[in-house]
């Protein structure tokens, strides 16, 4: 037997009334496939980080247990077929990792030496920065022109030299009736 972890999310279309129905319908199917030590809790209704299938809510739920290795194929397979989860998470859990019911996002920068708090002018979030030490080296303007720019305005002068102008050759159609003229009366002779 191994430990499991499995995250599913329902519609937030859905009622509160309608929720725990299905969240028994998920728990239902864990149980016919011969799961031991199930625990099913209830993490609230959020925003999720993107729509899916045009929801923007779901109610998320996380249930831990114990099962065979060919179970958790039919398990993963039934739910994935249920049309009312839109997401479905089946995870193997590590031997030696204790199982929790709580889960840490972790904790907010507070206002200490390495982080500052910039409130943004637009909206109402909150905007945190890392304080940065920039060490300044002594280096003259010039210099730096005469390494690093002073190549490159030699390379544009280069491009913006004017070319030569190409010689017109172009024939005018007088040129050519004259021509076909003096063809055609040749060969007439000839004739």
């Amino acid at each position: 037997m191994q430990n499991y972890e499995l995250m599913f999310i329902l519609p937030g279309t859905l009622s509160e009334d309608e929720v725990p129905a299905l969240v028994n319908k998920v728990k239902a199917v864990l149980e016919e496939n011969g799961v031991e030590k199930l625990t099913i809790s209830d993490m609230g209704k959020s925003r999720l980080a993107y729509p899916i299938k045009h929801i923007r809510y779901g109610y998320f739920s996380l249930a831990h247990f114990e099962a065979e290795n060919n179970a958790i194929v039919i398990i993963n397979g039934k739910l994935r077929l249920m049309s009312e989860l839109l997401r479905v998470l089946l995870t193997k859990l590590e031997a030696n990792k204790p199982v929790s019911n709580k889960i840490s996002f972790g904790h907010m920068p507070t206002n200490s030496d390495d982080r500052v708090f910039e409130p943004r002018s637009e909206g109402r979030t909150e905007h945190y920065t890392k304080r940065v030490e920039v060490k300044k080296e002594e280096t003259t303007v010039v210099d730096d022109i005469a390494a690093n720019v002073a190549p490159k305005v030699k390379e544009v002068e280069e491009v913006k030299k004017p070319r030569a102008k190409k010689e017109d050759k172009r024939v005018k159609l007088d040129d050519i009736d004259k021509k076909l003229d003096e063809i055609l009366d040749m060969e007439l002779d000839k004739v």
